[in-house]
């Protein structure tokens, strides 16, 4: 590597005492996990790399004198963390302790924010989601000031209706945000902390909630953010009387980062083919609207003789270009992929008016350093994370870009386009590899079209859509018609996007749901593809290194896309009651490698699916892309709502289930999905038998009870037996169902609690005749059911069982080895 480039890539310690300060985050927020604790050795293993470059043509450092650095860094970015964190829970600690009450409160506040519509199923009016801060705690003795912020809901009331600066007075309960205890789901506690909001609070009669007041300034809120605020709501509502749901759900994506009008079905063509970062505020939309606002400001100066020789016309063009970049970031609502353009913008344009070396490096530096400043939090944020990894790979792949794509001296029209269609596909495929293990990590599904899609799209998008609706917000204040028409112009625009979106989604295998890679392979891939990207091969040394790293990748990347986890316990069965909320899923798997899915969790009425949210994650984090059995225990929505996502993102065998109200919907529903993928249907009476990999199956008794007519207590029931250990699966059975069943209970080891704990339930002669040793209530954290009921809990108390519920322990998983121990694994 010559000095020039060895100084573009590593030119100041910004990016090396990035990693321990990265490190130390990841220590303190996740412990001495293996996670973290991998996570750290890979960026000392940076840090020393990055050491070896800086001082190539120096005296290096010792041994003793890196770590010692290294772990420095990594202390102060642990303690930074701590501090920080100390500070947001002391900030919230009022509302926290309303939440814990479970009982309303009268409290008011300001809106900071402009408000957004709530995603909600079509059938339901649009309501709005609300920021509110500056809050006063209204007690029947006095009001009370508090601090923090709270993320609301009104259902009751439009969007519209409701605006920044409004002071708002409503009846609430408080809840903190809290996440589905099960593993592979998304951090959403994490994700809000991130964005400054622990608590939240529901409201859904216009009833309990009234506009009391409107202020353009409050303790939380400046006249600045105000104004900037109302124009984001003053744009999205110029597009709601514009443009067309879907379409403008795009346009608002695209321009301001907002994606609550997209649909399931358009968000679906964006996952198959791989063009998600499109809707997401990222550099390449930053980049355009500061070139273009640097770029046109410059032509303009320039045609000026006295301002050419009285100013550097160049360095206020860059002024302009810094502060369009600032501008667009607030607009958006400065999300990490927003921020990180921003500040990468601001890096270079400050050494370029101080006349220093622009470094990119320094730039994604200064960025990364700004943001875990900001807030540490942000370091386990997938917009952080996809981001930084796109850029980093993209600026070390520049060598060996120059290297492939090599420029003739005077290339004509036609060369040009090949060479940018080559750029283009190097940069596509670079940036794919690059965030392949965060993309498998977080969204376990790659696509196979995504080059296709890309190559169309990012033109389309930043050469034409992104400009028309720049433009058009632009002339919004003073030529609305104007503005209207070139909005309808990105309309098509967007439409044959969609269009070509949906052409190359309808392919069969555009793209794969793929099991959960482990973290370590995932983390030694990036690793590996970072050393790759980084090596000269100039020297024979180098030349090896490249080889080895080469098929090291190769092996990574096979064993990453397959899916096989590196640690696999054999000959045991597990036993796993999720957290799905108000619902119930259970997931089995059998000693051979076979796997059973019983229930499917719920969907709620605001379209939250947990068998897409919940259950399909869970699956895939234990390496899992196909599925032997769906057991359907009763075709209730919080049993069978997540069905149709798990037979949808997965391959099923078969599915077990009972014939009580084929009339339903919800099992018409589930039966076209069947037919359709071809899935077989075994229908059960009670009394059957089944062993599966010397796990055996006994099925309670169902039609052998007639009195027994309600779905609850028709639930498909049985006890599974693995050598001397005994499971009872009972689904939402009443007592009714419990009383006929009754001569076929015996003693169990394991009793997932009838109906969630609901007093219906659970009679005395039924759990007598059962005695769990451990009593698993599946049930949703503060429900409006009150489940588990108190009386219900005293009867397993009674007989000593031990009590799990999944609303405090969250997911709860059983091992039963072969030699006849239970063990409580999570």
């Amino acid at each position: 590597m010559d000095l020039k480039t060895s100084q573009i890539l590593f030119p100041t310690p910004l990016l090396l005492f990035l990693a321990p300060f990265c490190a130390g985050i990841a220590i303190w927020h996740n412990g001495l996990s293996l996670e973290s604790i991998s996570f750290a050795a890979a960026l000392f293993g940076c840090y020393i790399w990055l050491e070896i470059k800086k001082h190539q043509d120096k005296k290096r450092q010792t041994i003793v004198s890196l770590i010692f650095n290294f772990v420095v860094f990594c202390l102060l970015g642990s303690a930074y963390s701590w501090l920080s964190w100390q500070i947001c829970l002391n900030e919230h600690k009022d509302l926290l302790e309303l939440a814990k009450n479970d009982s309303e409160v009268i409290i008011s506040g300001h809106v900071l924010k402009a408000p957004t519509p709530v995603n909600t199923n079509k059938d339901l009016q649009e309501g709005a989601r609300i920021y509110l801060g500056s809050l006063i705690l209204h007690n029947p003795g006095a009001d009370t000031e508090m601090t923090g912020q709270i993320l609301v809901t009104l259902s009751s009331i439009s969007w519209q209706d409701i605006a920044c600066g409004d002071q708002v007075r409503l009846k609430a309960k408080l809840k903190k945000i809290r996440n589905y205890k099960t593993p592979g789901t998304f951090d959403e506690e994490r994700w809000w902390a991130s964005q400054g909001i622990l608590v939240k609070a529901s409201v859904n009669t216009t009833l309990d909630v009234a506009i009391t007041g409107h202020s353009s300034w409050s303790r939380e809120l400046w006249p600045t953010e105000y104004a900037i605020e109302n124009l984001r709501s003053a744009v999205m509502k110029a597009m709601q009387k514009t443009l067309d749901k879907n379409k403008r759900g795009i346009a608002a994506g695209l321009l301001l980062g907002e994606k609550s009008w997209i649909d399931n079905e358009t968000r679906e063509f964006f996952a198959k083919t791989g063009t998600g970062h499109l809707i997401a505020v990222s550099g390449l939309h930053m980049a355009i609207i500061s070139f273009a606002v640097g770029g046109l400001l410059y032509k303009i100066l320039s045609r000026s003789e006295t301002i050419m020789l009285r100013f550097d016309i160049l360095k206020l063009a860059t002024c302009f270009s810094m502060a369009a970049a600032m501008f667009y970031a607030v607009l958006t609502g400065l999300s990490p992929s927003a921020h990180r353009a921003m500040l990468m913008i601001f890096a270079v344009g400050v050494a370029f008016l101080a006349d220093r070396p622009k470094h990119i490096l320094n730039a994604v530096a200064i960025a990364a350093w700004a943001l875990l400043l900001l807030e540490p939090l942000y370091l386990f944020n997938v917009s952080f994370q996809l981001s930084f990894m796109a850029v980093l790979t993209l600026v070390l792949s520049a060598r060996l870009q120059n290297l492939i794509v090599t420029k003739a001296p005077d290339p004509d029209f036609s060369q040009k386009i090949i060479l940018w269609l080559a750029g283009a596909c190097f940069t596509t495929i670079i940036a794919t590899i690059g965030t392949a293990p965060l993309v498998l990590w977080h969204f376990q599904r790659m696509s196979l079209v995504t080059l296709p899609a890309n190559l169309v799209l990012i033109p389309l998008a930043t050469l034409a859509i992104l400009p028309a609706l720049v433009a058009g917000m632009a002339l919004l204040p003073v030529w609305k018609s104007g503005a209207f028409f070139l909005w309808n112009i990105a309309e098509h625009l967007i439409k044959t996007g969609i269009d070509y979106l949906s052409w190359l989604a309808s392919f069969e295998g555009s793209s794969l749901w793929l099991p959960r890679p482990d973290f370590l392979c995932a983390l030694a891939f990036s690793s590996l593809f970072i050393l790759f990207l980084s090596l000269s091969g100039k020297n024979k040394k180098s030349q090896i290194l490249l080889c080895v790293t080469a098929i090291s990748l190769t092996g990574l990347g096979i064993l990453m896309f397959s899916g096989k986890k590196l640690f696999r316990n054999s000959g045991s069965l597990r036993f796993h009651v999720l957290d799905v909320g108000q619902g119930l899923c259970q997931v089995v798997e059998f000693p051979d490698g076979k796997n059973m899915v019983i229930d499917t969790g719920p969907v709620s009425n605001y379209g939250f699916d947990a068998g897409a949210c919940i259950v399909a994650p869970f699956l895939r984090q234990l390496g899992y892309n196909k599925l032997d059995v769906i057991m359907l225990t009763h075709p209730e929505a919080d049993h069978i709502g997540g069905a149709a996502s798990i037979m949808n993102q997965f391959q099923v065998t078969e599915i077990w289930r009972t014939d009580f109200s084929q009339d339903q919907n919800a099992w018409r529903n589930l039966n076209s999905i069947a037919t359709a993928k071809g899935i077989q249907q075994v229908f059960f009476t009670g009394n059957e038998n089944i062993c599966i990999s010397d796990v055996c199956l006994r099925f309670l008794p169902l039609t052998a009870c007639p009195y027994v007519t309600n779905r609850n207590s028709s639930s498909l029931g049985m006890i599974m037996t693995y050598f001397n250990k005994k499971i009872l699966i009972t689904g939402d059975m009443e007592k009714d169902r419990e009383e006929c069943i009754l001569s076929a209970t015996e003693d169990v080891d394991v009793m997932v609690v009838p109906h969630h704990g609901s007093a219906t339930s659970s009679s005395e002669a039924f759990i007598a005749k059962a005695q769990p040793e451990y009593a698993v209530f599946p049930a949703g954290y503060h429900n409006r059911f009150h489940h588990p009921a108190k009386e219900v809990l005293g009867r397993y108390e009674k007989i000593n069982a031990r009590i799990l519920r999944t609303d405090v322990d969250g997911t709860i998983s059983f091992e039963l080895t072969c030699d006849g121990k239970l063990i409580i694994t999570h």
